[in-house]
């Protein structure tokens, strides 16, 4: 793999998990937009907050590891 290509694996792995991250922080408001409970709110903001720098790195990790795949397997067949 060039330079470039590695270099594009890491900007998606970085941002893979911020791209989550703001879904799920989209949807728990979107959900709690009407409810003003406290279980309602810590229920659905548990998946967003508990994620944490662990749950980062693995997506990352994650989505590092398919593109390495995806390239790798792209420039094989041809």
């Amino acid at each position: 793999m060039t330079a470039r290509a590695w270099l594009l694996g890491a900007g998606i792995a970085v941002a893979f998990p911020a791209l989550v991250h703001l879904l799920l922080t989209a949807a728990s408001r979107i959900m709690n937009a009407d409810d003003t409970g406290d279980f309602a709110y810590h229920d659905t903001t548990f998946a967003v907050y508990r994620m944490g720098w662990t749950g980062d790195i693995a997506l990352g990790l994650f989505a590092f590891t398919a593109y390495v795949l995806i390239f790798v397997l792209s420039r094989t067949k041809k």
